[in-house]
């Protein structure tokens, strides 16, 4: 788990002297104080939700969907009466390619063994798949009218106001991480729309704003991060994430530590105030 953010708080909860064990499929397992339903997909599978029920307590056994057409604040429509700028996103977390690789694997698997017949059909099932899309080149229309139909049409896609913040010539972002009543956040700029890790210039921490505290404990995230930007004093947010990752196996320097800074936040957890807790961790797996 080194490229997800859990993997790094994970490591600090086992440093303090927490039993921390990874389970990888939803039939398994084994009696812990405390779980944390960590499957990178957007919608969970029936399975791992019944999972999350077996324990005193689930991080996040009550995020389970972040779809955008449920949490996103920002949504327009065909005949929304939005005047501004657009920017179109997949219904699925992380331009769908979680869901896309998973779908993939099961199609190879399904054809293995099966002749050159099987194999052709699961490419053509491949191609048919909901769309993916780079999240850091989701298309920005200067009107809702410039979306071409097939988007409004079909259901994968999403339709957003596009309300970016600015300072100076740069684009601002902030990234609120929370853990339990730990959060850290910080405030991201570039120099481009589209505030994503290999475009960012610098980081700052920041306080983290109460209502975007409020509005991740409305969708039942206990762990994971939220990206929103503040337009005319009010934060809007843009993304939530219940399974964040790093980008890389290290974590951003210059800056509080962010898995020392959230790891803390177990201890706030209900069931896990004994200080010899167990914690059952589960991660995606393309074999879900």
């Amino acid at each position: 788990m080194r490229h997800y953010v859990l993997g790094h708080v994970a490591a600090v909860w086992a440093a303090a002297g927490h039993e921390v064990v990874t389970l990888d499929d939803p039939a398994r397992h084994r009696d812990a104080d405390v779980a944390v339903l960590h499957v990178d997909l957007t919608y969970l599978p029936a399975a791992w939700r019944t999972w999350a029920t077996r324990f005193p307590y689930t991080i996040n056994g009550k995020a389970v969907d972040a779809a955008k057409s449920l949490t996103s604040t920002l949504r327009v429509d065909r005949d929304d009466t939005w005047d501004g700028p657009v920017i179109v996103k997949t219904d699925l977390n992380y331009g769908g390619v979680p869901e896309q690789q998973l779908a993939r694997a099961r199609l190879r698997r399904a054809a293995e063994g099966r002749g050159a017949f099987a194999r052709h059909r699961a490419r053509r099932a491949a191609r048919r798949l909901a769309p993916v899309a780079d999240p850091a080149a989701y298309p920005v229309h200067p009107h809702r009218d410039a979306v071409p139909d097939h988007i409004w049409d079909d259901p994968t896609w999403v339709v957003e106001r596009f309300v970016p913040e600015r300072s100076g010539d740069d684009y601002v972002l902030h990234k609120a991480w929370f853990l339990g009543e730990r959060s850290l956040t910080w405030r991201a700029y570039a120099d481009r729309p589209l505030v994503k890790g290999r475009w960012i210039r610098r980081r700052e921490v920041v306080p983290t704003d109460p209502r975007i505290d409020a509005w991740r404990r409305l969708h039942g995230l206990d762990f994971g991060k939220v990206e929103y930007v503040t337009v005319n004093g009010r934060p809007e947010p843009v993304d939530l994430n219940p399974t964040p990752g790093t980008g890389s196996p290290t974590l951003p320097s210059g800056l509080p530590p962010l898995a020392e800074s959230l790891a803390p936040g177990l201890e706030d957890l209900p069931g896990a105030d004994d200080g010899d807790q167990k914690l059952d961790v589960t991660a995606g797996s393309p074999d879900l």
